[in-house]
């Protein structure tokens, strides 16, 4: 899964951050808030973690992960037998 731009609010205040399914990579001066909004949806947050670098913190939100829809279309099965012409030995 790849990481996209979101918009989280903590209460009066908004911050740019990145989210990988319930991973979000936010900036210190959010804290470790109970609640964020991501792109105006409420979620609860399970855990946050300061970066070893002290750079940002880990936020982990209960969110419903989901899969990205299977891009290849399934494969035909060849019974093995030509569609036109051929030879019928």
């Amino acid at each position: 899964m790849a990481w996209r731009n979101v918009e989280l609010a903590h209460g009066k205040s908004t911050y740019a951050a990145m989210q990988r399914g319930a991973e979000i990579a936010a900036p210190l001066g959010i804290g470790s808030p109970k609640t964020v909004k991501v792109d105006g949806e409420s979620y609860d947050v399970v855990s946050a973690e300061k970066d070893a670098r002290e750079e940002y913190v880990t936020l982990w939100i209960d969110c419903e992960i989901k899969e990205p829809a299977d891009a290849a279309p399934e494969k035909e099965l060849s019974d093995d037998e030509p569609d036109e012409g051929g030879d019928d030995d």
